[in-house]
């Protein structure tokens, strides 16, 4: 009876043991895996405002120029063509205000909303308005070109760092090469097999979701999931075969957990905050020495890939020297920054975009208060008008002759008023 209950007490010691094995990493597994859907989505990383390239000219500012223009510089760029040595000067001069003229054409119904004004002090000062926005929206441009290639560049680094994150530095797939038998870095030093840690521990996420889910010296116990079962061992792979394979299962597991998100900023901050929540969860170690340095299950900081006890990534070294970051950590803070600084550039950009816009009707407002003003004094008698007017009135040369005239009808109410006051000059004496 007694050798019975110990064989049962055996068996439901190992099956206990089996159980948590299985999907022992799991919350690790899942925590590295946004990580890893995040950074490889990396290429629908978008700016907020979309940026087009912009013409280096404005049509119709520069119909408006012309519009407004002397007529000199429409008919022959203010005699430019005079001093030109061709022999043709003439057919130069005409060839120029046909151009200008077949830029002025108007087609279709309504009046040309870029007809030439009449020469005048409006026209030369509307001009001289246009001209100056034509110069303002050159210098806006380049400002607008500038932010718009800084937004694009910041962009790119934030896409190359998440892909770092992903994958390593200049990597875009999987790198089995590290795992290889020829490797300086092979599975114990990517993994941190010992104690203190590894200066190669995987510096991304795809190299430590290995780490986690595989073994080194037998096969995994599904700790990550019941599809990860494989064996990923320090030496014998000579390509690094065997670590491809065990990653086309991670892979595709992973993409099973990928619950779509917009990549942002703030989706970056926060997958990178829940990962970083993760570091040392599952280390039941109880001596000081093991701080929260591990991903995946362990009972120290050792991981030597001993299925169902030490599937783990030990951190150590990156986290207690130099700069004290996990690298695929340090890449998602890189990611975030310069993605920040491409939203800004982009929102500074489309600010600028739209001033550049509002150029032509700027130019369209200026030109028809210069036509409203020439319109307006054509019709407004001047006071040397008024006088000529006067002056050529054939009924105006003698006003005994003829009392029709302004002059003469002025001159007759002074002398009435002359004489009443005579009038009374006189009453007043014989009073």
């Amino acid at each position: 009876m007694h050798n019975l209950l110990t064989l049962i007490a055996i068996l439901t010691a190992s099956k206990q043991a089996a159980d948590a094995a299985g999907l022992a990493n799991l919350a690790d597994f899942r925590a590295l895996c946004r990580v890893y859907n995040l950074c490889a989505s990396s290429n629908s990383l978008q700016l907020s405002n979309t940026l087009k390239a912009l013409p280096a000219d404005d049509e119709d500012l520069e119909k408006f120029n012309l519009s407004t223009a002397t007529d000199s510089f429409f008919n022959h760029k203010d005699a430019d063509y005079d001093s030109a040595t061709t022999a043709d000067k003439a057919g130069e001069k005409r060839k120029w205000k046909e151009n200008n003229e077949n830029k002025l054409k108007h087609e279709g119904d309504g009046p040309n909303p870029f007809a030439r004004l009449p020469a005048s002090l409006h026209r030369d000062k509307a001009n001289r308005l246009i001209s100056q926005l034509i110069r303002d929206r050159r210098t806006l441009l380049d400002m607008y070109n500038q932010k718009k290639q800084a937004a694009e560049q910041e962009l790119a680094a934030a896409k190359e760092a998440l892909q770092a994150a992903a994958y390593g530095q200049g990597k875009k797939d999987f790198d089995k090469a590290a795992f290889s038998t020829t490797s300086n870095t092979k599975r114990n030093n990517i993994c941190g097999s010992v104690e203190a840690g590894s200066d190669t521990a995987a510096s991304n996420v795809a190299h430590a979701l290995i780490c986690i889910c595989t073994g080194e010296n037998g096969a995994a116990q599904g700790e990550c999931g019941d599809s990860m079962k494989d064996t990923v061992a320090n030496a014998g792979d000579e390509h690094g075969d065997t670590a491809q394979n065990a990653w086309n299962q991670i892979k595709t597991a992973c993409e099973s957990e990928h619950n779509k998100v917009a990549l942002t900023v703030h989706t970056i901050a926060a997958i990178r905050e829940a990962a970083l929540a993760r570091l040392g969860a599952l280390n039941t170690g109880a001596t000081s020495s093991n701080g929260a340095y591990t991903f995946g299950k362990n009972n120290a900081n050792d991981c030597s890939g001993a299925a169902g006890t030490k599937q783990c990534v030990n951190y150590k070294k990156q986290l207690t020297e130099g700069s004290k970051i996990i690298p695929w950590i340090a890449q998602l803070t890189t990611a975030e920054q310069k993605l920040t600084s491409a939203q800004m550039a982009a929102a500074e950009a489309a600010s600028i975009a739209n001033s550049i816009d509002q150029t032509p009707k700027q130019a369209n407002a200026t030109y028809k208060a210069a036509a409203f003003d020439i319109a307006r004094s054509a019709s407004t008698p001047t006071a040397a008008t008024t006088a000529a007017a006067i002056t050529d009135n054939p009924n105006c040369g003698n006003f005994k002759q003829n009392s029709t005239c302004p002059k003469n009808k002025e001159n007759k109410r002074k002398r009435r008023n002359a004489n009443g006051k005579e009038q009374n000059a006189r009453i007043s004496v014989f009073l």
